[in-house]
This record gives structure tokens, C-alpha cells and sequence, in this order.
């Protein structure tokens, strides 16, 4: 969706892993205040990475992407 394409991508180790910290499950929210998401993640993050661009100087994420992301 941003033509970003990263010449090597590198997992950083020391952040948390497993299901409790990488898997987003809604199913107690919706059982207790019976709320959903608006949106699939596709558009959400569709939605937020245009909200972004519009908002913030392109040329500074452009030139500033690979410090922005770690």
C-alpha cells in the first residue's frame, strides 16, 4: 500500500512473543460489551496509513522511514 519495501527485515528478539502479545482476539469484547471492529485490519490499516500520509510531512517519513520504523 506505501511501495516501502525493505531490503532486509530484521525481528527484534528481545520484544515479547506469543499469542498473548501477537494475536489480536476480540471475542471477550464482544461477549461483554458486545462491541466489534468497524473495520477488517486490511482497511484499518488502509485507514490509518492514509490518515498518516495526509498529516504528516512526506518528505521527513521518506527520507526518515528506516529510524521511523525501528
Amino acid at each position: 500500500y506505501t511501495d516501502f519495501q525493505p531490503k532486509k527485515i530484521i525481528f527484534n528478539k528481545k520484544m515479547p512473543v506469543g499469542p498473548k502479545n501477537r494475536v489480536a482476539d476480540n471475542s471477550l469484547a464482544k461477549k461483554i460489551l458486545n462491541w466489534q471492529p468497524k473495520y477488517s485490519f486490511e482497511q484499518g490499516l488502509k485507514k490509518t496509513i492514509s490518515w498518516y500520509i495526509k498529516n504528516k510531512n512526506i518528505a521527513y517519513i521518506k527520507k526518515n522511514l528506516k529510524k521511523i520504523l525501528i
